[in-house]
């Protein structure tokens, strides 16, 4: 499938491009050569949660949904599915989204990453002073609030298959249904993970009330990292690198 420039044109572009492909309303990710076990697994557990009826906008059943590799990069192609509203969705839709999905995750049979791996990746990433964009007294915040990771009280039976990012922005609303949109960080680790992406009003309890407070102090540490990991971080990017900062210097450590 070809993409020529009168007939594409992009949805998103964080860390890839998400393209709509127009007339054949298709859409399109492209990703570098190196996320191409991560497109493999997205484009897997997504056609799984599909077959099983689950909440997922679904890769492409109209041909191959790849992932293809062409010119450099990696192809994957999903069913487009356009939003009902403009805006994110409430809390609670997300909660009962989720709760919808869990099942779908844990009787996946493929091997998902541990979650752990890209936070040692913000380490290294801080540690080796990658980030032109934080410096000084911000960049020791985030890298004290990683090094919290060896620092956390696992045991086996807090591990499952998660989401990884179930974050607002990945949930829409098309058609009436409620779908989940981007498979990409999907891992293994506790569930408390993915509770930190998700609003309080999202209304899904957890025992671990500690270990939450922890991950949700890591994610934001995270977050400060992966944005301000861009070349030229946009706008949104910038709003998210100080707001997560903000939540870092003024709650208490754990």
């Amino acid at each position: 499938m070809g993409l020529r420039a009168d007939t594409a044109r992009p949805i998103s572009v964080v860390g890839r491009a998400v393209i709509l492909v127009e007339p054949c309303d298709v859409v399109a990710k492209v990703t570098p050569l190196g996320d191409s076990e991560r497109c493999a697994t997205e484009v897997a557990l997504a056609i799984h949660i599909r077959n099983h009826e689950g909440p997922v906008a679904p890769p492409l059943v109209r041909g191959e949904p790849g992932p293809h590799h062409t010119d450099g990069v990696v192809l994957s192609f999903w069913e487009h599915r356009p939003s009902d509203s403009d805006g994110e969705l409430p809390g609670y839709v997300a909660g009962a989204a989720y709760s919808q999905l869990a099942p779908h995750l844990q009787s996946y049979g493929g091997i998902l990453p541990d979650f752990r791996a890209p936070i040692r990746a913000c380490q290294k990433a801080v540690q080796h002073d990658q980030l032109s964009s934080l410096r000084g007294a911000a960049s020791r915040l985030v890298q004290d609030e990683l090094a919290m990771l060896d620092r956390l009280d696992l045991a086996p039976g807090d591990i499952r298959h998660l989401h990884g990012d179930p974050h607002l922005r990945n949930l829409t609303q098309s058609d009436g249904k409620t779908l989940w949109l981007d498979l990409r960080a999907a891992c293994t680790g506790p569930l408390e993970w993915d509770l930190s992406a998700l609003p309080p009003s999202a209304g899904i309890e957890t025992r671990r009330q500690d270990l939450l407070a922890q991950l949700q102090r890591l994610r934001s540490a995270c977050v400060v990292v992966w944005c301000a990991s861009k070349e030229t971080p946009a706008p949104v990017e910038l709003e998210a690198i100080q707001v997560h900062l903000e939540r870092l210097a003024e709650q208490p450590a754990v």
